[in-house]
Order: C-alpha cells, then sequence, then structure tokens
C-alpha cells in the first residue's frame, strides 16, 4: 500500500485543510494522508457495510440484506421493506444574498434517521453532503 499526501478538489491539488466552523474550533488544520489500495470496496468506517469503490458514485449494495443507515437516507423512489428506527424531515440553511446560512432550504428531504435499520430493493449511493439515496439513472 503506498501513501499520498494531496488530493485534487476541482482542479486545485490540496495537501492540507482547515475542518471546522472558524480555526478556533473543529478539528483545526488537518494535513491529508491517504492509503491506496488495490480493492475494489471497502468497509465502511469498519461497520460492514461494503461500499464499491469502482463506481462513478460511492454505491452501497441494499438488495437481500439489513443496512444500519451511517447518514440520513433519503426514502424517495428507496423500495423500503422495513425501517426499525425514526423518519424525520431533513432540512438545511443555504447561501443566499444576506450570506451564508441565513436561509433555510425551502424543501424537505424525508429520511431515514442515522442510526436505524433498514432493508431495500434498491442500491444506495452516498450523495451530495452525506446523504444516502437511490442511484438516479
Amino acid at each position: 500500500m503506498s501513501l499520498t499526501n494531496s488530493i485534487e478538489v476541482n482542479g486545485v491539488e490540496l495537501n492540507e485543510m482547515w475542518i471546522g466552523g472558524e480555526r478556533n474550533y473543529g478539528f483545526g488544520k488537518v494535513k491529508i494522508l491517504l492509503k491506496k489500495s488495490n480493492k475494489d470496496e471497502i468497509n465502511l468506517f469498519n461497520s460492514g457495510i461494503i461500499i464499491d469503490i469502482t463506481k462513478k458514485q460511492l454505491t452501497i449494495s441494499g438488495e437481500d440484506e439489513y443496512i444500519t443507515a451511517l447518514s440520513h437516507v433519503n426514502i424517495e423512489n428507496l423500495g423500503v421493506k422495513l425501517i426499525r428506527g425514526d423518519i424525520e424531515p431533513l432540512v438545511g440553511r443555504e447561501w443566499s444574498e444576506k450570506g451564508s446560512g441565513q436561509k433555510i432550504s425551502q424543501t424537505a428531504k424525508i429520511c431515514i434517521t442515522p442510526g436505524s435499520q433498514l432493508a431495500c430493493d434498491a442500491d444506495v449511493v452516498i450523495g451530495r453532503f452525506g446523504v444516502w439515496e437511490t442511484l438516479k439513472d
């Protein structure tokens, strides 16, 4: 396994990042250290959830298995067979002419909460902002 110390984001090579709201809290300054692997799948946070990393989007196979949600899971077009846990609306803060976080999103996603168990017919992808959702064609 080889290591690299940078990633490319929108054409910019990054070798360090500041993570958190400001410099005084959050993780602060972190260095990027990635492990290169020859595997086609990973065990997500050692949770037993296997992610196929060969596809364009990180994909979790939902067929014939119970999945423990590690993030919010959008139930739209999910083909849910079983939910053991809670469902809640998920809204967020958006950028507007007033600045960041000053506007609440106008639409809510109905989601299964993190920690809940589910069984579904569809493959699930890790979408924007970490929300799990069905793969859109």
